[in-house]
This record gives C-alpha cells, structure tokens and sequence, in this order.
C-alpha cells in the first residue's frame, strides 16, 4: 500500500520496528514525502511519539493503515488477561 500511495505523490509515514527493511524506499523517495518511524507497537510511547512525528512533519494524518499483529496458537479460553491485551 505505501509503494502504491508513493507511487501516486502522496505523504506517506510508514512505522515499523526495522527500518532497515525499508531501504528499497527510502532510496527513491525523499524525507518531504516518506517519513519512516521505529515503532513497535506494543509501546504506547513510541506510538504516540510516531503520530507527533507525522503531524509535525507532514501537519495532519489523514487515513491510518495498520497491519501491525500477533498470533498465538493457543484455545482462546485457555489465554490469560495478560496475553489476551498483547493481542
């Protein structure tokens, strides 16, 4: 999804806990429109540090997409309260 929005002159900000992984697009595009931010999303600090970084550079957010997930191969009934907030 952000090759494509890039790829049509939108801002993009794109989280991730290795930014390294996203060295294809950090090379064709520049800072004014791709922004990449170390987030992992179990942090409730680098999240909301990631939101003030785009509003800060970009001014505003205007559609969030999150493919950020865990799985377990647990039973459902068999995850505690704990484990269960992590997913």
């Amino acid at each position: 999804m952000s090759d494509h929005l890039l790829s049509i002159d939108h801002k993009v900000v794109v989280t991730l806990r290795k930014p390294g992984a996203l060295s294809n697009l950090t090379s064709c595009y520049p800072p004014t429109q791709l922004l990449v931010v170390t987030v992992d999303v179990t942090n409730k600090a680098e999240i909301a540090a990631a939101f003030a970084k785009a509003e800060q550079v970009f001014g505003r957010i205007d559609v969030l997409f999150n493919n950020a997930g865990v799985s377990s191969t647990r039973e459902v009934e068999s995850v505690d309260k704990a484990d269960a907030r992590t997913l």
